[in-house]
């Protein structure tokens, strides 16, 4: 491969915006396991037929969909995990907070890359939008399967009766640790969209869990299970180091001298396809959110001055790490 076929390659924007705008319109669930005729697909998902068959061509010429003798449409091998409902549709649907995000991406790199800074607040872009705000806790969640089953089975957790989870979302990680350990009590704090959504799912648990609505720029709320461990999983990430150091103090004030404060992220510092994976949620957190990935030299920077010590760094199977701060 020459180098402008690759060059060409790495700037191409219409195969991945096209793909976006497929799962949208939901050609590929609308598919599914069928052979479907075009005009028939194009009256399910009431759109222009001829449109249709351009954006299918396309797609059929990057493998994302086949044409047989017939002319009916059906996926491929690598269009397939498309066809179910599930993690890659909420990744990658234009019209909800994934395409949001991505729009959002395209459109402030340059400014970015010149000031440095983003004067945008996604946190008030989703408060003003109930709709995107619910798209987007459902892609944080989806994503969260990753790696939720692999940081509950760490055994770090044996050491602590009760857990909070401050960002919760919808209660997952509780849930995992709570299913994984039956002595265990959990509670979540959460704003108030996700703070119900975690109430449902955590109900069965009776009273080992409490769900509390609060913000984690503002001073924690008082829950009544007094957690010896404050989890800050995947939120540090979002902020840069001044909003970073804020929220750690927070956590720091409240687990006092006998708590810990245990920050789950992922660590800079690996090898090839791990820095990959993290250079690039690094340059799309900072575009985004003003955030960054860390190295763990950088969390123990950070940690300290939050009033805090690093003691240990678990890494997992999924490169997520538990790192376990304590007062200084």
């Amino acid at each position: 491969m020459g180098a402008e076929t690759t060059l060409a390659g790495l700037a191409d924007l219409m195969t991945p915006v096209a793909l976006r705008a497929a799962v949208a319109i939901g050609l590929f669930e609308a598919v599914g396991e069928r052979a479907v005729p075009l005009p028939v697909l194009a009256a399910e998902l009431d759109v222009d037929v001829a449109a249709l068959d351009r954006l299918v061509r396309f797609l059929r010429a990057r493998d994302l969909l086949r044409i047989d003798a017939d002319g009916n449409v059906l996926l491929t091998a690598v269009s397939e995990p498309l066809g179910r409902p599930g993690n890659w549709s909420a990744r990658l649907n234009w019209a909800g907070a994934a395409g949001h995000l991505d729009r959002r991406f395209v459109e402030d790199l340059l400014p970015m890359l010149r000031a440095g800074r983003t004067d945008r607040d996604i946190w008030a872009e989703l408060a003003a939008d109930p709709a995107l705000d619910a798209s987007f806790d459902e892609l944080m969640n989806t994503r969260a399967d990753e790696w939720i089953d692999a940081v509950a089975a760490s055994d770090s957790w044996s050491a602590y009766d009760r857990v909070l989870d401050l960002g919760g979302g919808r209660g997952h990680l509780v849930a995992a640790l709570l299913t994984a350990r039956p002595r265990l009590r959990g509670a979540v704090i959460e704003r108030p969209g996700p703070a119900a959504a975690a109430r449902t799912r955590l109900a069965s648990y009776g009273e080992r869990v409490e769900v509390v609505v609060g913000d984690l720029r503002e001073p924690l709320p008082v829950t009544s299970t007094g957690p010896d461990a404050y989890v800050l999983a995947h939120i540090l990430h979002d902020w840069d180091d001044e909003n970073a150091r804020i929220i750690l103090s927070r956590a720091a004030a409240a687990a006092g001298s006998s708590g810990r404060v245990v920050v789950i992220e992922r660590v800079l510092g690996g090898g090839a396809d791990e820095l990959r994976e993290a250079t690039h949620q690094d340059l799309r957190l900072f575009v985004l959110f003003g955030g960054r990935e860390r190295t763990r030299q950088e969390f123990a920077d950070l940690g300290a001055a939050a009033g805090l010590r690093l003691l240990d760094d678990t890494a997992t199977a999924t490169n997520r790490h538990l790192l376990t701060f304590a007062l200084t």
